[in-house]
């Protein structure tokens, strides 16, 4: 899976961001650019479930929307749970 971000691809393994940032894209493959539509709602609830919360947009669009006052350490937990709910769900599509 490939996580694009303001236009920039990105291989899930360098998954960091240092700023706040507002949305990020799922796409099956980047070479036709399918939506993750499905994968992007596995990726949400699995969040949900360790506790970062956030809206999934036009079906494969995780929109984050961090308070203005979130800490370094808090924007590092949520980018270590997004790591880990997208490896968790490129994990089942490999299986």
């Amino acid at each position: 899976m490939f996580v694009l971000l303001r236009g920039f691809e990105y291989e899930r393994s360098a998954l960091y961001f240092g700023s706040a940032f507002n949305c990020l894209e799922l796409l099956r493959r980047r070479e036709t650019l399918e939506c993750a539509t499905d994968e992007a709602e596995r990726v949400m609830y699995g969040a949900l479930r360790r506790g970062l919360n956030f809206k999934v947009t036009m079906g494969n669009l995780l929109t984050l929307t961090p308070a203005l006052t979130i800490s370094r350490s808090e924007l590092d937990q949520a980018v270590s749970i997004l790591d880990e709910c997208i490896g968790e769900v490129e994990g089942a599509r490999k299986a």
